[in-house]
């Protein structure tokens, strides 16, 4: 595909992301295939096409009261991050692809 201007660049890559959209919200997933053999070569997940994909899944969640006061502490008083979360937030942090 030739791309007359950068604009262009853009402009696919919204009209892209707005067809995933709604392929997404058709129960479909976003993949790459082979040409040739028409084989899957890898799903494609971005937060965006995940958000809309896990808001498709409704269930309905019952809490009594001491489960909800329970779930209310946790969020109100979070527990201190462990070692392993603190790794791999590190992990997260570095830069990818270079």
């Amino acid at each position: 595909m030739d791309f007359v201007s950068p604009g262009h660049d853009t402009h696919f890559a919204l009209a892209l992301l707005f067809i995933s959209l709604v392929e997404v919200r058709r129960g479909r997933r976003l993949a790459i295939v082979d040409a040739n053999t028409q084989r899957v070569i890898s799903q494609l997940a971005t937060p965006a096409l995940s958000q809309v994909e896990w808001t498709g899944n409704r269930e309905r969640l019952s809490l009594g009261t001491a489960e909800f006061s329970m779930a209310a502490e946790a969020v109100a008083n979070p527990p201190a991050p462990t070692p392993a979360l603190r790794k791999a937030m590190r992990s997260a942090r570095k830069p990818r692809g270079g």
